[in-house]
Order: C-alpha cells, then sequence, then structure tokens
C-alpha cells in the first residue's frame, strides 16, 4: 500500500490538497487523474508531485464510499487508490468502445 499523510488539514470545499510526501504517487494509466482515499472518502484530481499537491479535486461524486465530502485533519492518513495505474473504482465493471 502506497500512503502518506496530508500537509495541512482540508475542509468539505477544499479544491487541493498538500501531501507529506508524493512518493509513489502517480496519475492514473487511464486519464491523467491521481486517485486517493482519505478515510472514507475517494477523491481524485490533477497531481504535481514537485509541489506534493493534487488540484482541481472531484469529491463526493459515485466513486466516493461516502457519497458526499468530508473535512479532513491535518496528519490524515492519504492511501493512493490505484493499483498499476488503474484506479481501483474501475475494477471489476464493464467497460464499453
Amino acid at each position: 500500500m502506497i500512503s502518506t499523510t496530508l500537509n495541512g488539514a482540508i475542509t468539505t470545499s477544499s479544491t487541493s490538497l498538500t501531501l507529506t510526501s508524493s512518493a509513489g504517487f502517480a496519475a492514473s494509466n487511464l486519464s491523467s487523474r491521481c486517485y486517493v482515499k482519505i478515510d472514507n472518502e475517494i477523491i481524485y484530481g490533477t497531481l504535481d508531485s514537485g509541489a506534493k499537491t493534487i488540484s482541481s479535486l472531484v469529491r463526493g461524486d459515485s466513486i466516493s464510499t461516502s457519497g458526499a465530502t468530508a473535512a479532513h485533519a491535518d496528519d490524515a492518513t492519504v492511501e493512493l487508490y490505484q493499483i498499476h495505474g488503474v484506479p481501483l473504482d474501475q475494477i471489476n465493471v464493464t467497460h464499453t468502445a
């Protein structure tokens, strides 16, 4: 499991987050998005690994296990929500071309 912590709390309306470390974090092979899980919320956005930030966050949509946005405390665990570049929400899903 690839994980780090939040470097600063985020609110329910935050549009970016900062990671303590971006080591091992990368964009999905299916898109330019980086998918992460914080507590029970799945979040994705654009990763700038040099700045350790994920911006343009999409939160509380249908992939979220909670279905809503949540506030997350400083030092909350952030897990990469991808395996081999594939977001976990795309596994065992029927895809049409």
